[in-house]
């Protein structure tokens, strides 16, 4: 829904061909555009706004006014950003990317760190053992079973 939000507002602003808008043109726009648009989209939204970034760079044009969170495979970039922008929320990371001890140090540092690709029993359990804030398994019912 909010992709949707984001598509119309984009078409007040700047016409797009609808033949070739995907939702995937949103995250290859402008920065100023984007950051011109966004407020608008959201500000009837009734739920808390929170921003995965998957391209780093993207990082200082939400960091300072929405929880925004890392998703990066690599530690050296994980350390990387979480010098330069003390301020991210956390971290969505592959659950075999960090040991335990790295989640720990994160969170004592007051991120929030999410594990994926979790598809197993087995993985749902090394990542449970980690520690981190919350799992997004593929399955939620083996999860669920697994924390109690």
């Amino acid at each position: 829904r909010l992709l949707t939000l984001i598509a119309d507002e984009l078409n007040t602003k700047k016409k797009l061909d609808p033949q070739e808008f995907s939702y995937y043109s949103i995250f290859s726009i402008q920065t100023d555009l984007l950051e011109d648009i966004f407020p608008n989209v959201i500000s009837n939204v009734e739920c808390q706004i929170g921003v995965i970034i998957v391209n780093a760079s993207w990082i200082a044009h939400f960091v300072n006014d929405y929880p925004t969170y890392l998703d990066s495979d690599s530690k050296s970039v994980i350390d990387n950003y979480f010098s330069l922008y003390p301020q991210l929320a956390g971290l969505f990371v592959r659950h075999e990317t960090l040991s335990r001890d790295d989640i720990q140090y994160y969170i004592n540092q007051d991120w929030a760190i999410y594990l994926y690709n979790i598809r197993s029993v087995n993985k749902i359990r090394k990542a449970l053992e980690k520690r981190p804030t919350g799992i997004l398994p593929d399955d939620i019912r083996r999860a669920v079973i697994e924390t109690e």
